[in-house]
């Protein structure tokens, strides 16, 4: 009896700690980079760290904060970094461009370019699809 209650705890011990090495901490800082490229912005939500690195946060009410033009938009045209514009609205769409159910030549053809009547004239009117992008939103276009 004793034998079998040494071996349980010993089993209980190894999965306790497999399970702590599995998973991360929720409290794990993250860095990603500023949007004026001069600082970092930490965060503690490790979940979506990896869709974040490349997004950043702007903030269109302060002035000082860098403003999205078409040409910022221009610099991100390829699969690892894909930004595009949609009515009015940037959109980064790198973590997106292998999850496309249509494809990611479909997404592709969309990086650093006004994408508005590509995406009205595949997904006009659907909510899934502008569902999908409306999560992707990084801020609007200055024109």
């Amino acid at each position: 009896m004793k034998k079998i209650t040494t071996i349980s705890f010993i089993l209980f011990i190894l999965v306790f700690v497999a399970l702590a090495i599995a998973l991360p901490a929720k409290n794990t800082a993250v860095i990603q980079p500023s949007v004026d490229g001069q600082g970092v912005v930490p965060s503690t939500d490790t979940s979506q760290a990896k869709d974040q690195a490349a997004t950043p946060t702007v903030d269109t009410s302060s002035p000082s904060q860098p403003q999205l033009t078409a040409s910022e938009v221009a610099n991100h045209n390829s699969k690892s970094s894909c930004w595009t514009i949609v009515n009015g609205y940037v959109y980064n769409l790198t973590s997106y461009v292998y999850r496309h159910p249509g494809g990611s030549n479909s997404i592709l053809n969309m990086c650093g370019v006004d994408a508005s009547s590509s995406f009205s004239n595949q997904h006009g009117g659907q909510r899934r699809p502008a569902s999908e992008l409306a999560s992707l939103k990084i801020g609007p276009i200055v024109r």
